[in-house]
């Protein structure tokens, strides 16, 4: 009965460790698939948007330059053009880092869009690569295997099947699949850590099926919804730079004026 016992416990734990292999690899298939989508998103809506937040910036800088500036005509002081630009500077600096975060996932974007999508071989072949590997994975590794499995994770997210094949080389020549225990306790505790493993990455896949910008792969296909997409982002755009020719003006009203009083006052003292 006892053997019977330990038996069926292996039975589970070689059951639940499959499982983890599954689930592990659902969430990379999924986290690329987000991936994709994402470049996708940017490939399509980068450019629109860069120019949106652009034409947006130029007006929250103009904007709060005429702040400043109308600061100074209440006092009735002189302009400080170099304190003002600094203050406005240094306010949106982090939203210029937006920008240029912005311009950098379009690059991205047209790079990774014209990198060669894997064959279906390929695909395959990266596959039966990960599950060869992933069948030695071990609940408390040890440093070589650590490197070897984020080698591998690595590569597959990737798409890199030469980097695989050369980390199943690698696993070839020096790993086996790990023991498995001949005592109840130890079956039962390995059995909870994958459970506890299996619970996690469902709720990771969960997230990651329920967000964007996987939840869009759909829409980057339909033709109206670019559309209407774009549309919105040139209405958008076009707005801010009437905005910012509204402050611009107001700018060019205030500051010829208060210069000259602020010159002849100065004269008179």
């Amino acid at each position: 009965m006892k053997t019977a016992g330990i038996e069926k416990l292996k039975k589970e734990l070689e059951n639940v460790k499959e499982y983890f292999i599954e689930l592990y690899k659902e969430h990379e298939d999924l986290a690329k698939e987000s991936r994709h989508n994402y470049h996708k998103y940017c490939l399509l809506f980068g450019a629109a948007h860069y120019e949106r937040y652009r034409s947006y910036l130029n007006c929250e800088r103009l904007k709060r330059k005429l702040e400043l500036c109308k600061s100074y005509v209440n006092r009735h002081a002189q302009i400080d053009h170099l304190e003002v630009e600094k203050a406005v500077n240094e306010e949106l600096m982090d939203r210029f880092g937006e920008l240029r975060d912005i311009l950098a996932d379009y690059v991205e974007a047209v790079v990774y869009f014209r990198v060669p999508r894997p064959t279906p071989e390929e695909e395959d072949a990266m596959s039966r690569i990960y599950y060869r590997i992933a069948r030695l994975y071990r609940l408390e590794p040890d440093e070589a295997f650590s490197e070897l499995w984020e080698k591998t994770i690595s590569a597959y997210r990737r798409d890199d099947l030469e980097e695989l094949r050369a980390c199943l080389a690698w696993a070839d020549g020096f790993f086996t699949e790990p023991e498995i225990p001949e005592d109840a306790a130890a079956l039962k505790t390995q059995i909870a850590s994958y459970r506890n493993k299996i619970r996690e990455y469902k709720t990771k896949n969960r997230e990651i099926v329920t967000s964007f910008p996987y939840n869009i792969g759909e829409l980057l296909a339909d033709e109206d919804y670019i559309a209407e997409e774009l549309t919105k982002l040139a209405d958008e755009n076009r707005s801010y730079r009437e905005k910012a020719e509204k402050y611009h003006k107001a700018l060019e009203n205030i500051l010829p004026a208060l210069e000259k009083e602020n010159i002849g006052h100065n004269n008179e003292t």
